[in-house]
């Protein structure tokens, strides 16, 4: 996948970049590609097929291990009942913390939603590389947004791909097969151009940028004695911030109240 990815990349650092994509996206022999609803529509495509890439790029929140682990359902699980928040009052000298502690203005929540949390093995594997558990916040209303998006994009660049590859064949008459009684099959045709999206929306439409949308812990220590990467937060807009744990872990029990 690293060597794709280089790949794609290497062919949109050309400086005739936007005309490339836009032929692949957008029938190559239109009159109005020039027109500003097309210039729109490609840029919406643009943006969507490179949040595509981002979500199989390597990095500090590696979203393409979640990928793996999720198809092959192993070190991965999701989950309804996880609630992680920040909050002013803590557990008593019983051990017990109240209700209203965790809901009330003093708690501020950080995953209080379906979350899916996987193990991963990053780094190179000569250093014997850690166990990290990685928790991402799931939205389904903007997972099934965002998929239907980079869907719809990969539909036009496929539906423009189709029509190329049968518009340059010599004889369709020589795609059709005789099925044996007088019955002969069609050419086969490329499926109708999807449409543009035309004025957005963009991936920022559909999350905020300063959304939270996953935490990262290290389980263990390399190998070779080596320290694993820190905690971090991750936002939307692909920032993400280390954070260290230094009190003690504390047990508690929550209580009405």
């Amino acid at each position: 996948m690293a060597d794709v990815l280089d790949g794609i990349q290497e062919c949109f650092s050309k400086d005739d970049r936007w005309s490339l994509f836009r032929d692949l996206v957008y029938p190559p022999d239109a009159a109005d590609k020039d027109d500003p609803h097309v210039i729109s529509g490609v840029t919406t495509f643009a943006e969507w097929f490179n949040f595509s890439l981002e979500l199989f790029a390597r990095g500090p929140l590696d979203v393409s291990a979640a990928h793996n682990k999720f198809k092959h359902g192993l070190g991965v699980r999701v989950r309804d009942d996880y609630l992680v928040n920040f909050a002013t009052d803590g557990p008593d000298e019983h051990g017990r913390v109240a209700k209203s502690a965790l809901t009330g203005a003093g708690a501020v929540n950080v995953f209080d939603r379906i979350v899916l949390q996987f193990l991963a093995s990053p780094g190179p594997r000569k250093q014997g590389p850690p166990l990290e558990s990685t928790t991402l916040r799931i939205s389904p209303n903007v997972l099934l947004a965002q998929a239907a998006l980079i869907a719809h994009t990969y539909a036009a660049m496929f539906c423009v791909a189709a029509n190329t590859h049968f518009n340059t064949r010599d004889s369709h008459q020589d795609d059709c097969h005789d099925l044996g009684d007088g019955v002969r099959s069609e050419a086969p045709s490329a499926a109708a151009y999807p449409g543009l999206l035309v004025d957005g929306p963009l991936p920022e439409h559909i999350t905020s940028s300063k959304e939270l949308i996953a935490m990262r812990q290290p389980l263990t220590q390399r190998r070779d004695g080596s320290a694993a990467r820190e905690a971090a937060f991750f936002y939307a807009d692909g920032t993400h911030q280390n954070f260290r744990i230094t009190g003690p872990v504390l047990t508690a029990r929550v209580v009405d109240g």
